[in-house]
């Protein structure tokens, strides 16, 4: 309730008198309506900063194969931010977007069962390569038009799967930067302030970034068993 009220989401109520530990002593700001009304249930940018516990059960729920050690790190940087500790946030969300995208690489690696593709990736120390490898891997050996085709039985999955290679060209290099410069930025004592609005956006952002990978993870696992 503290959180609502110095977020500005509530309001000491004025018409109301007694203790103010009273969830009845608040009442919704114009700010709290007004972001209550863009809420959806399947929302991919709820206010995640304002309950950690019910956005790491809502992630569960929604991606079932998210990695757990992922998750382990997204759930510290909730409470990171909770606790005003931004720089925290920024290295914990680095870690959970970095641990995604190897569990995304080792499901590529393991359906083409080349080693010699294997041995490539393990030569790679740097995330920013690996995942330009990974991209250019999916695109050279035409990894879409290899799997879609697989799905057309089924409509859905197959639109779902095309709206997945979609969001991979386009925005998935954009949220991937953010969270490996904003880790390694936070990660060097520069002296550097992050900024709590740009922390709550970035794990806001987070369900999204889990949809695709986990979304993509899902799609390649069930094509290696078709």
């Amino acid at each position: 309730m503290l959180k609502l009220f110095l977020d500005g989401w509530i309001k000491t109520d004025p018409e109301h008198i007694g203790d103010w530990l009273n969830s009845s002593h608040f009442k919704l700001t114009s700010y709290g309506k007004s972001q209550l009304d863009q809420i959806k249930d399947d929302d991919d940018y709820y206010p995640v900063f304002l309950d950690p516990e019910a956005t790491i059960l809502k992630l569960e729920n929604d991606i079932s194969n998210i990695d757990p050690i992922a998750l382990s790190y997204f759930k510290e940087a909730l409470w990171a931010i909770q606790k005003n500790l931004y720089m925290s946030a920024a290295v914990t969300m680095g870690c959970a977007s970095e641990c995604s995208i190897i569990a995304l690489i080792d499901v590529v690696i393991d359906y083409y069962s080349d080693p010699d593709l294997d041995k490539k990736f393990r030569k790679i120390y740097s995330i920013k390569a690996k995942f330009e490898l990974l991209k250019d891997t999916i695109r050279d050996r035409g990894l879409k038009k290899e799997l879609l085709p697989k799905f057309e039985p089924d409509k859905d999955k197959h639109d779902g799967l095309s709206k997945l290679f979609i969001d991979f060209e386009t925005i998935l290099d954009m949220m991937f930067h953010i969270y490996r410069i904003n880790r390694n930025d936070a990660g060097h004592p520069t002296g550097m302030e992050c900024d709590k609005y740009i922390a709550r956006s970035q794990a806001a952002m987070f369900r999204k970034y889990c949809k695709i990978i986990y979304g993509m993870i899902g799609y390649i696992v069930e094509a290696k068993k078709l």
